[in-house]
């Protein structure tokens, strides 16, 4: 009874909890002119959620960055990292982790000196 009562809470807590979900790109490149690296996230959940987003270069590295990611997003809504100065010569990429979604959707663009966009892939 005991085993029965402990597998009944296990299943309970399981449900109202949801595992960190994690979308990002390979590394990408734009062109020889990409300037700017925006990635967008949008939370499709029903509840506001917290979500981590970076932007690097080809080798890992974090690029600096300014973001609307700071604070939790609500439900429906979406927040924006941006990076002013990537490397014109090298690919980059974006990934995001969020707790409490089960489908967190992204978009990652590049684009070059006058904001005009070179690439754009989805995060997955």
């Amino acid at each position: 009874m005991r085993i029965a009562l402990a597998l009944g809470v296990i299943a309970g807590l399981s449900s109202l909890s949801h595992a960190a979900q994690t979308i990002a790109t390979s590394a990408i490149f734009g062109a020889t002119t990409q300037h700017a690296a925006q990635c967008v996230i949008g939370n499709p959940s029903t509840r506001t959620i917290a979500v981590q987003v970076s932007i690097v270069d080809e080798s890992g590295n974090p690029l600096q960055v300014s973001s609307t990611c700071n604070e939790p997003i609500p439900a429906g809504f979406n927040c924006s990292v941006f990076a002013n100065s990537i490397p014109s010569g090298a690919a980059v990429a974006c990934s995001a982790t969020a707790s409490g979604v089960d489908k967190l959707r992204g978009t990652f663009t590049l684009s070059d000196g006058n904001a005009v966009a070179l690439r754009s892939v989805e995060l997955q």
